[in-house]
Parts: C-alpha cells; sequence; structure tokens
C-alpha cells in the first residue's frame, strides 16, 4: 500500500540577522526544520538533501514561501 502524500507546508519559525530556521510538514507528514543562513546558505536534514546535496522539496517549499512573502 502507497503512504499518503500530504503537500509541503512551510512556515518561518525564526527570521533574525543570521538566518531563517523554517518547520516544513513534508510530503509523508514527517517534519523538517529547513535552515539558511546568510554565511553558508540552506541547510535540509532530509535524505535527499543529505545524500545528494541538492535543492530538495523541502528547501524550494521555503524559498516560495520567501517570494511569495516578500521578505529576503
Amino acid at each position: 500500500m502507497k503512504s499518503p502524500s500530504f503537500p509541503i507546508f512551510a512556515e518561518v519559525e525564526v527570521a533574525d540577522k543570521d538566518g531563517y530556521i523554517f518547520r516544513v510538514m513534508g510530503s509523508q507528514g514527517d517534519l523538517y526544520y529547513v535552515g539558511y543562513d546568510y554565511d553558508n546558505g540552506w541547510f535540509c536534514p532530509c535524505p535527499d538533501y543529505q545524500f545528494r546535496k541538492h535543492e530538495c522539496k523541502h528547501i524550494r517549499a521555503c524559498k516560495e514561501l520567501l517570494k511569495q512573502s516578500h521578505v529576503n
């Protein structure tokens, strides 16, 4: 049986002088804390990002949230 698929939902948890921390609900219902800092860029603890080191869907969701919020 296939796992349920949820839409990815992201919200800003922390925004400060160093960057952002987002709370992201993944497509399988897992919760991830995605980070962005001005010195090191994006980080996500999901397996896709950890193993492939490319922009995952959780980071894309955070970027879209920033774009929609006009927050830079």
